[in-house]
């Protein structure tokens, strides 16, 4: 059965439909939800006026997608553990896109879903998931960001704003 988080990162780029009976939700599970459903719709302009974009990964079992706004200013990024990788450790995650000369604030998404989940069995995950990253849109599209040790069926949504 599927996560609350995964469900959340995986349709919050469309209907946000969890498929879910929601009278075998607990109180929990629901604020949580109800906190993705006012995120979702804090993000609505960018999540329906952006270009939607698919990021390339050599392991087949991740699957990253986001959308980035047209003035390339904003961008949610959902990277995804679909299946058992062969390894733990992931190789970067290319975000092309976004203005090379810009420098962007990388962090995860605020959702309370997402802070609360077991993501996988990694001793440290990279430091960008605690503490965010300050990082040009070159650096993303040429060096890319570490994505997290993952379960299967696990993701993180990333929020990458421009700072002025």
């Amino acid at each position: 059965r599927q996560s609350l988080a995964f469900r959340v990162a995986t349709s919050l780029f469309g209907h946000l439909g969890v498929e879910w009976n929601l009278l075998e939700a607990t109180d929990d599970q629901r604020a949580d939800l109800g906190d993705a459903i006012t995120f979702h719709k804090s993000m609505r302009p960018l999540l329906h006026g952006g270009q939607v974009r698919r990021f390339d990964h050599p392991e087949p079992a991740v699957v990253a997608h986001g959308v980035i706004s047209a003035d390339r200013r904003s961008a949610l990024v959902s990277i995804a553990l679909v299946a058992t990788a062969p390894w733990l450790i992931l190789d970067r995650l290319r975000i092309d896109g976004l203005d090379p000369a810009q420098a962007y604030r990388v962090e995860m998404a605020p959702l309370a879903v997402m802070a609360d989940m077991e993501l996988g069995p990694a001793a440290e995950q990279p430091a960008w998931l605690r503490h965010g990253l300050v990082t040009t849109g070159a650096n993303l599209a040429a060096i890319g960001l570490q994505p997290p040790v993952m379960n299967p069926e696990s993701a993180v949504i990333v929020q990458i704003t421009a700072i002025s």
